[in-house]
């Protein structure tokens, strides 16, 4: 039996409020852990900016007006390049059910040669 919580984050999945907020979470803790990685403080990231340390809070904070372009910014001050990759819905979700930890990252490039749902299923 499925608890409270699995429940509740069940009908989340879909929704479109709850995806922009765990996609601002996983681009914040990538951006915190690079900061720890070269051994930066938030005011030297944002002295590499040319912003405030207010500003640099305020991001890293969840800020959800935060354009894609300020991304670019701060990823190239940390050295990083910014990798998009899509999937449909129903592999995320196989790909979830799975026992193993599955990392999507190669699963993207894979998925533009693979035409029908069967060779994908067959795929991952």
């Amino acid at each position: 039996m499925a608890t409270w919580s699995e429940m509740n984050l069940s009908q989340l999945k879909n929704d479109p409020e709850f995806e922009t907020e765990v996609l601002l979470l996983e681009i914040n803790e990538l951006i915190a852990q690079r900061l720890i990685d070269k051994g930066m403080r938030r005011a030297d990231l944002a002295r590499k900016l040319g912003v405030s340390k207010a500003f640099v809070t305020k991001l890293l904070d969840g800020n959800r007006n935060v354009t894609i372009s300020t991304l670019v910014r701060v990823f190239n001050a940390l050295e990083l390049k910014a990798k998009v990759s899509v999937l449909p819905r129903h592999i995320v979700e196989f790909l979830e059910g799975e026992e193993e930890f599955v990392d999507f990252d190669g699963y993207a490039d894979s998925l533009s040669e693979v035409e029908d749902d069967e060779q994908i299923a067959l795929a991952a």
